[in-house]
């Protein structure tokens, strides 16, 4: 395979901009997409899986101009996790901006998972980009969208299934879906009954929680125990047990429960309630007319 980092010098600061220079690259990029391949076409002379303790990968390079580099990824999680993990560290290598402290970076759990800063965090902002790198080329906007749409609707059981096509977690599949979807919705991960982080589409209105806090009791996932790897049925559920303020809604809600303990919940609007607010808004802006 042959690549030209000069080629993504347009791409500028921009993730997504850079990721699709690759692609562009790539035109008949085959699916799930070959990261490695692509990172040694782009001077990683390295990947390494090692049992890691405090961090889940790392990019080494050689100085601040990052001529060449080497990914290291934790030999502790499957291959889908080890994918995304070199997509992450690729971005940081080919992001202009990103400057190795010591030669390095090294990146936490928590920085696989971030997907918002308040701006004033540098490493933070960083890691989000890395990030936003590594889905758009992992789960290329097109191709992703043109499959979303395919399987007919937001549903857990689709995202078994896209992350069997993309050969990646299930997590990294749900957050692109959420993102993308064009129905408001969003995805709340937890384990052991606990919130571990949420993400939401833009319109999805704001939730009631927070990471480490107990899932909300009057939930689905609360009360239920489920099948691992088994996606639950959608159930109404009134939209006061998830959202931050009281709405005229209801909430669905689904489930899946996955191994150690770790839970995906995925929240949508209620459809019927949908037709309420726009019979609402059209009264609104008909009011009576008295004679």
């Amino acid at each position: 395979m042959r690549l030209s980092r000069m080629d993504l010098d347009e791409g500028g600061d921009d993730p997504r901009r850079i990721a699709e220079a690759i692609l562009a690259q790539f035109p008949e990029t085959p699916i799930p997409v070959p990261v490695e391949a692509i990172a040694y076409a782009l001077d990683i002379r390295e990947i390494r899986v090692e049992s890691l303790k405090s961090f889940e990968g790392a990019l080494i390079t050689t100085g601040p101009e990052k001529g060449e580099g080497s990914i290291v990824v934790n030999a502790e999680n499957g291959l889908r996790r080890r994918r995304y993990t070199v997509g992450h560290e690729l971005g940081h290598f080919l992001h202009p901006s990103h400057i190795p402290h010591a030669g390095k970076f090294q990146c936490t759990l928590d920085d696989m998972s971030r997907n918002s800063s308040d701006g004033t965090d540098k490493r933070a902002r960083q890691e989000v980009q890395a990030n936003a790198f590594a889905t758009e080329l992992l789960l290329p906007r097109q191709s992703f969208l043109h499959d979303l749409q395919r399987k007919g609707g937001l549903d857990l059981a689709h995202i078994i299934e896209l992350g069997n096509d993309y050969d990646l977690s299930k997590e990294a599949v749900v957050r692109r879906c959420v993102s993308l979807q064009k129905e408001p919705c969003a995805v709340v991960f937890s384990r052991n009954g606990r919130v571990r982080y949420f993400c939401k589409h833009d319109d999805f209105p704001w939730l009631d929680i927070r990471p480490g806090n107990p899932m909300p009791r009057q939930s689905i996932t609360a009360r239920g125990n489920g099948v691992v790897g088994q996606s639950s049925d959608w159930a109404k559920i009134d939209g006061g047990v998830w959202l931050s303020q009281a709405r005229r809604c209801c909430v669905v809600e689904q489930t899946l429960l996955q191994q150690g303990g770790y839970r995906m919940t995925l929240l949508a609007l209620d459809d019927e309630d949908g037709d309420h607010e726009e019979e609402d808004a059209l009264m609104e802006s008909w009011p009576p007319k008295f004679r």
